[in-house]
């Protein structure tokens, strides 16, 4: 009888992975930034996750280690059963980033999954995101999602190399779905495109980096797929028309003004490049 190949003798593990408050660029987050980020972290994220249908192999949250006390006590009571919690000193390079993931992972192969603070991913992304994974160096994509405004308009949109890339690398040699920025994942890897319904929400609100939104006006309904707490707003059938004429036409604008976008996503969707490594 022929042994299976070690690359498909263990199932791939996948880690979430979210940066809560690590110093970048310098920077270090206030008090007041971190209380409204945990508000919304176990508002939005953390039950998010909470209700995956089928739970990940582990979810590493990092964050700056000098850190108020009252943020330790609160991380020590939301993680429990969760999260790991991992306490980073200041600023550091990408490579302790893919030391934690080596840790907290086994087999020849590992999955890592970039999930924002703030935002949140549907009951079964995990599931559908293990079923798809396959021993190759490659990211996986589920282009749609959903932008929630901080107002509770719901809007959907498509984006071919978004915030919730799930890369898969060898675990010897792991960079992390950190290593690069997600829109020009492609220029590292091929992005496989997952179809489906919305996948993610990003949430849109004053201190976010990426505050714009970008989709179209939908009902609230679809949030029905997610596990969060956030106050949608209801609308009707003729105010939703209307939104979703304005909406078409601003990314219409957005378009025109802006092809070089075009053209960044045609070459993400065509990105064919075989791995070096099988």
């Amino acid at each position: 009888m022929t042994e299976p190949h070690p690359d498909h003798a263990a199932p791939i593990d996948l880690l979430l992975l979210t940066r809560f408050n690590v110093k970048r660029r310098g920077r270090t987050a206030g008090d007041p930034w971190l209380r409204e980020r945990v508000r919304l972290f176990t508002r939005v994220c953390l039950p998010s996750v909470a209700g995956q249908s089928e739970p990940p192999t582990g979810w590493l949250v990092f964050f700056d280690s000098g850190s108020p006390g009252w943020l330790r006590e609160v991380v020590h009571e939301l993680g429990a059963g969760m999260f790991e919690p991992v306490w980073l000193p200041g600023e550091v390079p990408m490579s302790v980033y893919a030391e934690h993931v080596r840790r907290h992972s086994s087999g020849p192969w590992v999955a890592t999954t970039r999930l924002d603070n703030d935002d949140a991913l549907a009951r079964d992304f995990v599931a559908r995101t293990r079923a798809a994974l396959r021993p190759t160096a490659e990211f996986l994509n589920f282009a749609s999602g959903l932008q929630v405004t901080a107002e509770g308009a719901v809007h959907r949109l498509r984006d071919p190399s978004n915030a919730f890339l799930t890369r898969t690398e060898r675990r010897d040699e792991a960079t992390t779905v950190y290593a690069v920025r997600h829109p020009r994942a492609g220029e590292v890897a091929p992005v496989r495109q997952l179809e489906g319904p919305p996948m993610w929400i990003q949430h849109i609100h004053g201190d976010n980096l990426v505050n714009a939104v970008h989709g179209i006006r939908v009902s609230p309904t679809v949030l029905e797929r997610f596990d969060v707490r956030i106050d949608a707003r209801p609308i009707g059938p003729v105010a939703l028309l209307a939104a979703r004429v304005t909406d078409l036409a601003r990314v219409g604008r957005r378009l025109v003004l802006r092809p070089a976008r075009l053209r960044w996503a045609w070459r993400v969707l065509s990105s064919r490049r075989p791995s070096r490594r099988r």
